[in-house]
Order: structure tokens, then sequence, then C-alpha cells
């Protein structure tokens, strides 16, 4: 299965369904007091993936090259470094401490985007997945928008993740 991180220390997260936002406390789900329900970040490469190890004082970096599966990112956007032809997605999903699913859509950039074949000096290709999650999760009264949104960005080389995040 795919390993995803859970946020044991986070309390609430923001979230948006039907242009309504608000904050929802992250509580147990019916199956386990360790799941939790928040927006999860994927990548599929290529990216450059930065952290700072405990006790560091400078980045270390690690290339990631183009998958064929989803990978949850185990640091934050801003902390992606995008590629040309990067494939990120942000997930409504539950997290348990075995992992949580990853987006439904095939994280193949071509299939994603195929109107962007031609890349622009400068900039790099991005397809952005947001997977609104199943509605047995959604919070309670909310129903999650349909379809997922996909989107195709070209961000300025050097931006990163978060800076892709222009749907």
């Amino acid at each position: 299965g795919t390993s995803g991180v859970g946020l044991a220390t986070q309390k609430s997260a923001i979230h948006s369904f039907g242009g309504k936002s608000s904050v929802t406390p992250l509580t147990a789900t019916s199956a386990s007091a360790a799941d939790y329900r928040y927006w999860t970040f994927w990548t599929a490469g290529p990216v450059v993936q930065c952290s700072v190890a405990e006790g560091a004082t400078e980045h270390a970096c690690e290339a990631l090259q183009a998958a064929t599966e989803w990978q949850f990112a185990q640091v934050g956007a801003q902390d992606i470094q995008l590629r040309d032809m990067s494939v990120l997605s942000w997930k409504f999903a539950i997290s348990t401490p075995e992992g949580s699913e990853p987006p439904i859509e095939a994280p193949n950039f071509e299939t994603l985007c195929p109107d962007m074949s031609n890349r622009v000096s400068d900039q790099f290709r991005v397809a952005v997945v947001i997977d609104f999650g199943a509605t047995e999760i959604a919070p309670p009264g909310d129903t999650p928008p349909a379809p997922n949104k996909v989107g195709c960005v070209s961000v300025e080389v050097g931006q990163n993740a978060a800076d892709a995040l222009v749907l």
C-alpha cells in the first residue's frame, strides 16, 4: 500500500466545498482514533524534494524522477521544486497510521495535459490534480464537488509546488 504520514499534532483543517470555507476539527472517524481527514499532498515527479533534517542548518535535496504511481509527499508544497512536466495532487482524504489512498487519476502528464506538448522557454509545464475525496469522508453536511479538478499550468523556472496551485 501507499504510505502516508498522519498529522498527529494537527487539531483542525481548513477546507472548502461548494464555495463554503470552514474549519473542521480533525476528529477520529469511526474506523480508528488515530485516523485524520485533511488535504494530503502527492507527487509523481519529476520534482526535487528538499528538507532540513533535525539539527541541520542546510537543506538536503533529492531529485525524484517521473513515476507511474503517486508518492505521498514527505515535505510541504513549498519544499518541492518543480521540473518540466511535474505532476502534483492535493486530495481530501482520511489518513491512518497505515497510510492514505492516493488520488484516483493516473499521474501521467501527457494524459492529464494533452494540449501542453510544447514547452515555452523559461517555463515548466505542471499537471495539478485536485481530488475532493469520497462523499462518505466529507465533513457533516457537505458534499464534495464532482468531478475532481485537473489543471495544466505553466510556471516560471524556480517556482515551487505551492506556486502551481493556481486553479
